[in-house]
């Protein structure tokens, strides 16, 4: 639902269209008029807010109580995501699913045949190194 929210937003209303201009180019969203600091906190607000939106649901859903350790560093596994899904909701949502379902298969790679689950975190990391380097790469370089 709130990918569904954000996707409305960033691509179907002047707003979104300002904050994707301001976080391509910030110099060049000056020079054409648009309040860039205004989006600037717009967009720090927004996405603060639904990060807490997730721990509260976290919290309130599944444990029912604060608890010390609850977030198993999932902000470095939100910056994976948002990178293999190039910032897209749609594309956020399906590397998410991904990355999701290779850190639970780990776990029970482990349990069946022993395998530590830091294989996860190996592949995650693979996977941020080859999408940060994807230009030098994958695509031709010019004469």
């Amino acid at each position: 639902v709130c990918a569904s929210l954000v996707y409305l937003l960033m691509f179907r209303t002047s707003t979104g269209f300002c904050m994707r201009a301001v976080g391509l180019n910030s110099r060049a969203s000056l020079c054409s008029g648009i309040a860039v600091g205004n989006h600037l906190i717009f967009s720090a607000l927004l996405s603060g807010g639904l990060a807490g939106l997730g721990g509260a649901s976290e919290i309130a859903g599944l444990h029912h109580r604060l608890i010390e350790g609850i977030s198993p560093s999932y902000g470095y596994l939100a910056i994976v995501v948002s990178l293999l899904g190039k910032n897209h909701p749609f594309f956020i949502i399906l590397s998410a699913l991904g990355i999701a379902t290779l850190q639970v298969g780990s776990m029970a790679m482990q349990r069946s045949s022993g395998v530590p689950t830091s294989i996860a975190s190996i592949i995650m990391g693979l996977l941020v190194v080859m999408i940060l380097a994807r230009k030098q790469l994958f695509c031709c370089k010019e004469a």
